[in-house]
């Protein structure tokens, strides 16, 4: 079992969130930089992001640097990690900002067991209980949050189902956004079963107010992202 991050600066919830992952996989691929349409002075992070991926992961890690240049996109960037499992091999899409709970050992064997491709897992996000003004990306809306009020913000949390666990087969690639997972010509539209007992959670209430604004930005420019 792989744990694959796509990241940028993740320093506030990467703790968490490799704590909780790191007893369970054999590797953690971990994709760093910004974004070309997301842009910023220095394209690789800037915080403790990669000594604390190296801190915590050890002889684990498969660190894929931007090499002081940003991703052309964030489909560009998840693929690096794609690629990077072998064929074969089970993979869970994890953000810096993501923990899992649950039976997780139990779901993985499970997963490693079966001929599945995709299997869903339930995903927990924190939704702000916000009366401020929202923007519209167009698929969805953001609270506009100002740093004075942050501290002070009540969070629900609002459930669903995704297609976050993968078996790598050959011809697999991301295409038009990061949930659009395609073997060949071919959309892995659902999951193909459901690990109740297993979910990941968003940890967005926790990765400060900065973060939050750097997020709404781009999500307003970028609608399919």
């Amino acid at each position: 079992m792989y744990a694959t991050y796509n990241i940028y600066n993740n320093e506030p919830t990467l703790r968490r969130s490799l704590e909780s992952i790191l007893p369970y996989v054999e590797k953690v691929i971990a994709v760093d930089g910004a974004y070309s349409n997301f842009p910023h002075e220095n394209p690789q992070s800037t915080d403790a992001t990669k000594e604390t991926f190296h801190e915590f992961c050890g002889d684990k890690l498969i660190w894929v640097d931007c090499e002081g240049k940003p991703w052309p996109t964030q489909i560009g960037k998840r693929n690096e990690y794609v690629k990077r499992v072998p064929d074969g091999e089970w993979f869970l899409v994890m953000d810096g900002d993501k923990i899992i709970k649950g039976r997780i050992r139990e779901g993985f064997n499970f997963a490693e067991a079966s001929s599945y491709i995709c299997i869903g897992m339930k995903s927990v996000n924190h939704v702000p209980i916000w009366n401020g003004p929202y923007a519209d990306s167009g698929r969805h809306k953001y609270a506009i949050i100002p740093r004075d009020a942050w501290e002070n913000v009540k969070w629900r949390k609002n459930y669903g189902m995704g297609g976050w666990l993968y078996r790598k087969v050959e011809g697999m690639i991301y295409r038009r956004h990061h949930s659009a997972v395609h073997v060949g010509n071919k959309r892995v539209i659902r999951p193909e079963i459901a690990l109740w007992g297993v979910s990941l959670v968003n940890l967005n209430y926790e990765m400060g107010w900065e973060r939050w604004q750097a997020n709404l930005e781009y999500k307003t420019k970028n609608p399919i992202h």
